[in-house]
């Protein structure tokens, strides 16, 4: 079981100066080349329909699952000035499945409840210990403490949109601080993009409509 902080965006098209910076960055494992959205392979989550319920949600992916419950919001907030979302910490766990088991199908008897969602995600991850933030390899789980960011096309159906947020992790006390840091960074990087709180919520709001 773990704690982070959130804020996501849900964009209806491609966020070209979002996306520009992602692929700026190198691939971790391989240095000579820079991170892609078209070359990143597909995954596929099966997210249970909570009917818009925005304070829980359930997934499946792979043969492991993912419980996240939500433990505060803290409102609107706005970022270098122009920039505003829905900041909210999330307490989340997630036990395997057992061997062989890796579709609702395989678990539930009725599956129909479930939305599959497929992605495509480009990560950039930093280390926020000690006030120096230091970008780390996406796939080390033994960072304590940092912040990651976070570009996703997603594919509902025959709907296309992409999923732009930011995802602190690490000791309580280092939460809000890390994700304030970073997500400041990033932005200021990144600098003039239009991302607005009516565009700002949670998956499970998210996958209203398709429910």
């Amino acid at each position: 079981m773990y704690t982070s902080i959130e804020t996501r965006w849900f964009l209806p098209d491609k966020p070209d100066g979002i996306l520009k910076w992602f692929e700026s960055h190198r691939a971790w494992k391989d240095k000579t080349t820079f991170l892609n959205l078209k070359t990143q392979g597909e995954r596929t989550d099966h997210y249970l329909d909570v009917d818009g319920y925005g304070k829980m949600s359930f997934k499946i992916r792979e043969g492991k699952t993912e419980v996240k419950m939500l433990d505060e919001s803290f409102g609107a907030r706005k970022f270098n000035g122009v920039v505003e979302g829905a900041i909210e910490k999330w307490i989340k766990w997630g036990p395997d499945l057992k061997s062989g088991l890796k579709l609702p199908a395989d678990v539930f008897q009725n599956a129909s409840v479930f939305t599959a969602v497929t992605k495509r995600r480009l990560l950039v991850k930093y280390s926020g210990a000690e006030d120096h933030i230091v970008e780390v390899d996406p796939d080390d789980k033994t960072i304590p403490n940092g912040c990651q960011a976070e570009l996703t096309e997603i594919k509902v159906g025959k709907d296309l949109v992409y999923s732009f947020g930011f995802e602190s992790f690490g000791e309580s006390e280092t939460l809000m601080k890390n994700f304030e840091q970073i997500v400041d960074k990033v932005l200021h990087e990144i600098g003039e993009v239009k991302l607005q709180l009516i565009d700002s919520y949670s998956y499970p709001v998210f996958l209203k409509k398709y429910s």
